[in-house]
């Protein structure tokens, strides 16, 4: 008891450590990216905030210049020169002191007005007369003449350039550009440089992450370590390529882009903005992440082994009342199931029953030591030996053991047995032990046993139902052979009678009576295989089969006007019953011939189609014919016994369903049945399509 409780001790320990260790990785797995993930998804609202942001701050200069360009002085000026507004471009520079430039640029890219500002902190001024610049060259004034007059649009966010160098320090700007025109041409433009590195500086502000911002290029601008700001202007120039190899084209062709690393999101045709957690950020929680699985872990494991300890001293006393619930459990199943367990112990070579097998037996005394040499002595002589075989070879191969036998009980009665076993082996392959059941299929084999004289009092009954018109066949089959052998008899005799008798009469006549004969005990031996059946499988011609039934419906096919079209293999073998096959082929045929004499009058074309196919290792067969089909709502239910649609004296409703038993079940293949619309020397015909499939060698 002492080693089992140690053990009890040790498993609860493992186990707890073992929880602790679960909890720490679906901790590290669910939980401790959880931060991060909150992290990101408010960078999503972030980035959302910064485009509101960027896009108001530079919407002032767009409400500017439509103000400008809607005053009447300005408007004046554009006419005649002379008109004085340089002052009232000074004046709404000074109310907005992001703003670098203000100018005036005519159709011809001469500046003829322009206002500047050092800084933001700086007071505006007027730009001399002699100091205006040709900006006919610069993209802006280009792109302008392209665009919609009187609409303002934005460059790209650049470095300013002042005669043709980008200014030292850089001072990042961006314009805001409203082309004119004057009778529906262009007229030049206004344009607006705004101060963009102290808005850039709070714009970029975003403590829990790493800002970047690039163009539509994938050109960095701005990135959250400075030395790869405004990368296109440095040499080996540093690009959204270099910062996501992976991920450039995602971040540029989409509007808003989310991985488990950053979020993008574009703020205009020309900017995406790109928020990362903060890397300092993230170990930092990192450190903090492992010193609560430290202190959990430690608390864990002491509460546990604490608990363990408690736990053993429990379960002692439960363990020993839950191992005989489970027994007395195992008991009332194995006599509820007629089932009963027993293990067999190589070491020790002894054997255990549960009270189901004694059931089993019928030993009223379950007390009763139990051995392999005594249940032997229940078991049915003929099966003995084979027991022992199946066993040894069983374990043996390592495979699994299974049988069937027949047992005499204790009192006598007689009872037939599943059984079945596994065994186990040692790392060296040794048998130690094997776990099996009994079985008792008794009622089972018996009901089987029943059911399988049914079956074959069923295949009586329809070969019963289908003898008389067989025998009309054959009758009608020896009409012509017999009229033969009499008019050729006949004939003779009167030439003898004559003496007109010639030798090459004499041998022709006999030769036909002999043929003719030969036809009639053909025809006898074709209906005596029909008659007797099958007693085994055998390997039989497919082809010769068919044309054996052909030969017993073949005056039944002349009776009636049907034409068969045969599309036959040769030499194409398959093992099963061939005789119960043939009235597997007449069941099928009948109902063909019965549905075309019912539905297609005499005088019109009445078809069966008779088909085989080798398919890799199966046959397949058709019939097919053109009576219009069977009727949807019975035809899942054609292989059922008893069902016809048929009167009472005409049919049985065994034919159908004795066909798929034997093909399904004896000879292991596969029968249906379905409606089908074809064409046959070009006409469209509807008919049945029975459709038979069977291995060319059964197992």
């Amino acid at each position: 008891m002492l080693k089992n409780n140690i053990k009890l001790i040790l498993i609860f320990s493992f186990f707890s450590i073992l929880l602790v260790f679960s909890y720490i990785i679906i901790e590290n797995i669910l939980f401790s990216n959880q931060a991060k993930k909150v992290a990101l998804a408010n960078a999503v609202n972030k980035t959302k905030e910064r485009a509101n942001v960027f896009n108001s701050f530079i919407s002032k200069s767009k409400d500017m210049l439509h103000s400008i360009q809607e005053l009447d002085s300005f408007e004046a000026y554009k006419n005649n020169q002379n008109v004085p507004i340089n002052n009232l471009f000074l004046t709404f520079v000074k109310i907005d002191s992001t703003i670098m430039k203000l100018k005036y640029i005519d159709k011809n890219g001469f500046e003829q007005i322009r206002v500047d500002r050092k800084n933001e902190n700086t007071e505006p001024y007027l730009i001399k007369k002699e100091h205006l610049q040709n900006k006919s060259e610069r993209y802006y004034f280009k792109n302008s003449k392209l665009k919609q007059a009187n609409k303002v649009w934005f460059s790209q966010l650049d470095l300013n350039i002042d005669n043709g160098q980008t200014e030292i320090p850089y001072k990042p700007t961006m314009r805001a550009i409203m082309p004119l025109e004057k009778d529906g041409e262009f007229n030049g433009i206004l344009v607006i440089n705004l101060f963009m590195e102290n808005f850039l500086k709070k714009f970029t502000n975003a403590p829990l992450y790493d800002f970047i911002l690039t163009n539509d290029k994938g050109e960095i601008l701005l990135h959250y370590n400075e030395n790869k700001n405004w990368g296109k202007y440095t040499k080996g120039a540093y690009t959204l390529q270099d910062e996501f190899p992976d991920e450039m084209q995602n971040i540029l062709n989409n509007s808003v882009y989310q991985t488990e690393q950053f979020v993008s999101r574009k703020i205009n045709k020309h900017l995406v903005v790109i928020l990362q957690l903060n890397k300092k950020y993230e170990q930092l929680q990192q450190q903090e992440t492992y010193k609560k699985y430290f202190i959990v872990a430690l608390l864990t494991i002491l509460f546990s082994m604490l608990l363990s300890i408690i736990t053993v001293k429990i379960l002692q006393n439960k363990i020993s009342l839950i191992k005989d619930k489970v027994n007395l459990s195992l008991d009332r199943a194995s006599h509820i199931a007629h089932l009963g367990f027993w293990k067999y112990y190589t070491i020790k070579d002894k054997i255990t029953w549960n009270k189901g097998v004694y059931e089993i037996l019928e030993l009223d005394d379950s007390t009763q030591e139990a051995s392999f040499k005594k249940f032997l002595t229940f078991v049915d002589k003929k099966d003995i030996q084979k027991i022992k075989e199946e066993y040894k070879n069983s374990i043996k191969e390592a495979g699994k053991y299974f049988i069937k036998y027949k047992i005499r009980t204790a009192k006598g009665n007689i009872k037939y047995i599943e059984e079945r076993a596994i065994h186990t082996f040692d790392k060296k392959g040794n048998h130690i032990k094997t776990e099996g059941s009994l079985y008792d299929v008794t009622k089972l084999t018996l009901l089987q046993k029943e059911q399988l004289e049914q079956q074959k009092m069923l295949l009586i009954q329809s070969k019963l139902a289908s003898m008389g018109e067989m025998i009309a066949n054959i009758s009608h089959q020896w009409r012509q052979p017999l009229s033969v052998i009499s008019t050729g008899a006949t004939g003779m005799k009167i030439q003898k009678e004559y003496d007109m008798l010639t030798d090459d009469f004499f041998y022709n006549t006999c030769e036909s009576i002999n043929e003719n004969a030969q036809f009639l005990s053909q025809t006898i031996e074709d209906f005596t295989k029909y008659i007797k059946g099958d007693a085994k499988p055998i390997r039989f011609d497919l082809k010769n089969d068919t044309d054996s039934f052909i030969k017993l419906v073949d005056s039944t096919i002349k009776k009636h006007h049907i034409t068969i079209i045969l599309n036959l293999k040769e030499h194409v073998k398959i093992k099963g019953y061939p005789t119960e096959l043939i009235q597997c082929f007449i069941n099928i045929f009948n109902n063909a011939k019965d549905a075309l004499i019912e539905n297609i009058p005499e005088e019109d074309e009445r078809y069966i189609f008779i088909s085989q196919e080798v398919i890799d290792s199966k046959v397949l067969i058709t019939f097919k014919d053109n009576a219009g089909g069977i009727p949807e709502d019975t035809l899942p239910k054609i292989f059922e016994p008893y069902f016809t649609t048929k009167h009472q004296s005409q049919g049985t409703g065994l034919g159908l369903y004795m066909s798929y038993n034997l093909i399904v079940k004896s000879m292991q293949g596969e029968v249906k049945a379905q409606n089908i619309t074809y064409h046959f020397n070009n006409k469209s015909y509807k008919g049945a399509l029975f459709t038979i499939l069977i291995p060319i060698e059964q197992s």
